[in-house]
């Protein structure tokens, strides 16, 4: 079991509009993308609590979330994902067996991509998209 997050610069409409878009222009929307085991996504439990994500659709195909770019910016998530980030790098330099990753374990995370510079980018009261897919 376990969770595929996408976070992208964009708000809940403008993906959708992505959609219709080229491969390029939605890469260059992604801010972070991961996937990780149980208890993944307690981070984004935490915000909607507080009232600052809301749940938008809830059939897991995938679940949306709008929520400020400013309250992302905060959490203590991104230290962990900058960390496993640069893991990553070292072993994909050091792993020359071509095999691919295994899927992430409960609190594992295993990172597809992390753009630092459009996380620090975001513009005050800008919505951004937390988009989630089941992975089981």
């Amino acid at each position: 079991m376990g969770w595929s997050i996408t976070v992208f610069n964009k708000t809940p409409e403008e993906c959708e509009a992505l959609l219709k878009k080229t491969a390029e222009e939605h890469r260059a929307a992604i801010v972070a993308s991961w996937e990780v085991g149980g208890g993944g996504l307690d981070w984004l439990d935490g915000l909607v609590r507080q009232g600052k994500a809301q749940h938008l659709r809830g059939d897991w195909y995938p679940s949306i979330y709008p929520v400020q770019a400013m309250d992302l910016q905060g959490l203590d998530l991104w230290d962990r994902i900058r960390m496993q980030s640069e893991q990553n790098r070292q072993t994909t330099a050091s792993n020359e067996s071509g095999l691919p990753a295994p899927r992430p374990t409960l609190g594992a995370i295993q990172i597809r991509q992390f753009h630092p510079d459009r996380l620090q980018s975001a513009s005050p009261g800008s919505i951004w998209t937390v988009e989630i897919w089941d992975l089981a």
